[in-house]
């Protein structure tokens, strides 16, 4: 693959993709865009900085970074594979499908990509070729308009998951902003989910993944098609990045056994069920957890080599030759050890990097979010305080879920994590969570002050 990937006729062709493209999704939202003119407003935002930040990652990593890291490799490795239809287009099948294995290799054509090389690898590198291979063939092989095609195929998932949030769960036009800038519009989220690499992946799929959660379980709408598209986002995320099934199912399930308890109006009956429904969540969760483990194996079969795994992956990411990007919480090597660790873990994953930690122009981004991020979050603990926000997120689960699941995802990445060009990519799954929670409990609270202020003064 040739490392010089943009010129003008490139330039060209982007414009041509883009705008092809967005037409043709448009086209295809056209009913909820021709009546809620404000949605076709946040739409043509949307859309195109995402095709940006895609644009913009790839100048970021020709330019700058000179092709180094994963993302040159993923799309180099899925160009090889893509070329495997042209000359055997089942052999490109049985590949893509994930067909072949040591009893049929003789019958798949490697002369441009032998799966076996890869198939088995702990990090996904088989899996993220796989997935990228059909965007290869659509891009002409060029990163560019690989990029653009990858990134109108997420938009249209990214949109979906912002239009199912305004419809089903925030039904207020009132937060429509704040979930329009939360779900779509984050920097640092936009720019790592928008590169040729497994994050922009699990980004877009874990909230789908929610969503068609939410669709079986609460709205109980089980049909084939939902219990489809929730296995395939189960299977994304299966195959790419396995520790985000047990943060964002955990989550969901005590969302879920909560939401139960919320629609026993009772109090009487709820305080003596609850204890009942909070064991039936432990043990959901406890063989939730080992169901997940068994069937992922490896190092999620049991907490020990979890914990052993996430110590190895901590004191890797801390060496030299990660040039200094490297910071250190501490060290463990058992679950006390982890849990003593808990609170810096939180902070890192939640809080981390500072500006003054920022080592370069993605890093600065993710810092000028964090910073916005610990100004709201001291705004609500101290401005607002306990006694408005608490009686707020109890009242609204959706508020409650998506702190839970920023908490319990800003653990899991600080404990293993100690690096932040690692960090600042593994965390965006929780920024539209998090932003959306926070966002939600200030506007809320200036919303209320007004109409008391208006009240006192009618009064």
């Amino acid at each position: 693959m040739s490392y010089n990937q943009f010129s003008f006729a490139v330039f060209l062709g982007i414009i041509g993709y883009t705008l092809f493209l967005w037409f043709v999704i448009r086209l295809c939202f056209s009913n909820i865009l021709y009546k809620d003119k404000q949605l076709g407003k946040y739409f043509n935002i949307a859309f195109f900085l995402k095709i940006g930040a895609g644009i913009a990652f790839a100048l970021m990593y020709e330019y700058i970074y000179q092709w180094m890291g994963d993302t040159f490799y993923y799309y180099s490795n899925s160009c090889h594979l893509s070329q495997t239809l042209w000359t055997s287009p089942s052999s490109y099948f049985k590949i893509l499908f994930d067909l072949v294995d040591n009893t049929n290799i003789a019958s798949v054509d490697t002369t441009f990509y032998n799966p076996l090389r890869y198939k088995g690898n702990a990090s996904g590198l088989y899996n993220i070729h796989r997935f990228l291979s059909p965007f290869a063939i659509l891009g002409l092989r060029n990163y560019y308009l690989m990029s653009v095609v990858a990134n109108s195929f997420f938009f249209v998932l990214n949109f979906k998951v912002f239009l199912f949030i305004l419809k089903q769960i925030n039904v207020s036009d009132k937060y429509r902003r704040i979930t329009f800038i939360s779900f779509l519009c984050i920097p640092s989220a936009l720019l790592f989910s928008s590169g040729l690499v497994k994050d922009s992946f699990c980004y877009t799929f874990s909230s789908l993944m929610v969503v068609y959660l939410y669709k079986l379980f609460f709205l109980r709408k089980i049909s084939i098609g939902n219990i489809i598209k929730f296995l395939f986002c189960f299977y994304i995320l299966y195959s790419l990045k396995p520790y985000l099934l047990f943060v964002f199912f955990g989550s969901f399930l005590l969302w879920w056994g909560f939401s139960l308890l919320h629609h026993v109006k009772n109090v009487v009956l709820r305080f003596a069920i609850f204890p009942t429904v909070m064991i039936l969540l432990f043990v959901s969760l406890l063989y939730g957890s080992q169901f997940l483990g068994t069937l992922l194996g490896g190092k999620y079969s049991s907490i020990d080599s979890m914990v052993q795994s996430a110590a190895m992956s901590q004191y890797d990411l801390k060496q030299d030759y990660y040039q200094g990007q490297a910071f250190d919480i501490g060290e463990y090597s058992d679950i006390e050890g982890i849990i003593s660790l808990s609170p810096l873990a939180i902070v890192a994953g939640l809080f981390r990097p500072f500006l003054w930690e920022a080592r370069n122009m993605g890093m600065f981004f993710s810092g000028v979010e964090n910073t916005i991020i610990l100004f709201f979050t001291l705004y609500i603990l101290f401005i607002i305080g306990p006694k408005y926000f608490i009686p707020l997120i109890k009242n609204n689960l959706f508020l409650s879920f998506c702190l839970l699941v920023s908490i319990m995802l800003s653990f899991s990445i600080g404990i293993t994590t100690s690096n932040f060009g690692a960090l600042v990519r593994f965390k965006i799954p929780l920024l539209p969570f998090l932003f959306y929670a926070l966002l939600f409990i200030w506007k809320s609270y200036q919303i209320d002050r007004k109409e008391l202020s208006k009240k006192s003064t009618s009064n």
